[in-house]
C-alpha cells in the first residue's frame, strides 16, 4: 500500500500470463474491490508498468488475440490504479542452440541476432521506464 509504483512482468505462455502471475493478481487486486460501488476501487493512484516477454512476433498478434490481451491487462490496472504503461519484448530467444530441440519453425540464427540487437534495446527501454518511475520519488 505504501509503494508509489509497481512493476509487473510475465512471459506469455499459451497466449496468457503465467499461472503464478494470475494467482498473484487475484490476491493482490481482491483487496481493492469495492462491492458498494464496483466502478470505484479502494486503491490509491499508483504508477504501473507491465513488462511482457514472448516468443511470438508482432505479426502474429492479430491471429493470437494479443492486442486484446494486453488491452485487458492495461485496462484492469487503469481501473484500479489510474494509469498503466506496457513494455513488450517480442520474438525472444528461447534457447541458445535451436538445433538441439524441436524448434524448426524458428530460425535460430535470426533469433540470436535479434536477441543481440532488439532485445538489448528492449532492456534499455525497461531501464528508462524504471528511471521514469523513480525519478519523481528520488
Amino acid at each position: 500500500r505504501m509503494a508509489d509504483a509497481i512493476v509487473l512482468g510475465s512471459p506469455i505462455y499459451f497466449s496468457e500470463v503465467t499461472g503464478e502471475m494470475r494467482s498473484f493478481l487475484e490476491r493482490f487486486l481482491f483487496q481493492y474491490l469495492n462491492y458498494n460501488d464496483p466502478g470505484k476501487p479502494l486503491s490509491h493512484a499508483k504508477k504501473i508498468v507491465w513488462v511482457f516477454t514472448m516468443n511470438c512476433t508482432e505479426e502474429m498478434f492479430d491471429h493470437l488475440g494479443y492486442h486484446a490481451l494486453f488491452k485487458r491487462y492495461e485496462g484492469c490496472m487503469k481501473l484500479f490504479f489510474g494509469n498503466c504503461e506496457i513494455l513488450l519484448s517480442t520474438d525472444t530467444m528461447q534457447v541458445k542452440d535451436y538445433s538441439q530441440y524441436h524448434l524448426g519453425m524458428w530460425d535460430g540464427d535470426a533469433k540470436r541476432r535479434r536477441h543481440e540487437t532488439v532485445f538489448a534495446q528492449d532492456c534499455q527501454k525497461a531501464f528508462e521506464l524504471g528511471e521514469k518511475l523513480v525519478g519523481p520519488i528520488l
